[in-house]
């Protein structure tokens, strides 16, 4: 069981990797948001949930502000949101 744990822990990691190598904003935020989703799974292989609910909001993070920049409005009030939770 803890290689196939580790096992997605690299694919979490390359896919974190492929997201810093994307030129693209929607490729950075759709690796991105996948990254921490895989480890968000990895996490609850460990019993990590603290682990498994910063990464799970991290990824709603990202949608948002996807959404957010793709519609041309502010990211003010989504940074103040996100820096509250």
């Amino acid at each position: 069981m803890d290689i196939f744990i580790q096992i997605i822990g690299f694919i979490g990691v390359a896919m974190a990797i492929i997201s810093f190598q994307s030129n693209n904003h929607r490729a950075i935020m759709i690796f991105k948001t996948a990254s921490g989703l895989v480890f968000a799974v990895q996490f609850i292989f460990l019993g990590a949930y603290t682990g498994v609910v910063m990464n799970v909001i991290g990824s709603i993070r990202n949608i948002v502000f996807a959404r957010l920049v793709s519609k041309n409005k502010s990211t003010t009030p989504a940074i103040i949101l996100f820096s509250v939770i």
